[in-house]
């Protein structure tokens, strides 16, 4: 399967990307962890903004910063667009939820692995129907403005969130195309800070019911 996708995104000059992922899985029979970042957020209103004022807490700043960060800097989840990718591991644990960052992982094992976690990815993604002669066509920029994201063609950021044991995903957000890939502009961080506040209140409601 990742010779597959391999040679479908960059034949061999991207074999690095896979071999680190085998490299690092095997680590942890050394007891070396996967590169990660770890927050703790307690699980209170102040959390999720229940004022209701759509600004974004403290607690999650820190998580919208890296989100951020890597989508401009990650090389391999742009290499190996919607194989590798971001996963973000939502714990609770004595009041505290716990963040576990995990960087560039393939995405199919861990979604197996950690089936049991509400987590949050992100990818790179073309359009479904972005191929042929619409990629040099007139119409091959499908959304200049944040919120027509999800109309994007080319090459550009999709996060989704699944609660614990399911498969498929119940919110996503898109960013919007950008032919220089940057995404730092309040365009981008402004929605995106939002959707984190709706799937930190989702995970708040689902830890509650436990």
């Amino acid at each position: 399967e990742e010779l597959s996708v391999i040679r479908q995104q960059g034949g061999h000059d991207n074999l690095r990307y896979p071999m680190d992922n085998v490299i690092r899985d095997l680590e942890k029979n050394f007891n070396v962890p996967w590169p990660q970042t770890t927050w703790q957020l307690p699980t209170t209103c102040a959390v999720i903004g229940c004022s209701g004022d759509g600004s974004l807490d403290v607690g999650l700043e820190p998580l919208l910063d890296k989100l951020l960060e890597r989508i401009n800097t990650a090389s391999g989840p742009y290499q190996m667009f919607e194989f590798l990718g971001d996963m973000v591991l939502f714990e609770s644990n004595a009041g505290q939820m716990q963040l576990r960052y995990l960087e560039e992982v393939p995405l199919r094992h861990f979604h197996a692995r950690y089936q049991g976690f509400p987590r949050l990815t992100w990818v790179f993604r073309y359009n479904d129907f972005f191929h042929g002669p619409k990629v040099l066509g007139e119409g091959r920029v499908g959304a200049t403005r944040a919120q027509d994201a999800h109309r994007s063609h080319f090459l550009h950021p999709m996060l989704a969130y699944f609660p614990s044991g399911e498969e498929n995903a119940t919110m996503r957000h898109w960013l919007v195309e950008d032919v220089f890939t940057q995404w730092n502009g309040q365009d981008d961080r402004v929605p995106l800070g939002k959707f984190l506040k709706r799937v930190a209140a989702s995970v708040m409601n689902m830890t509650a019911d436990v």
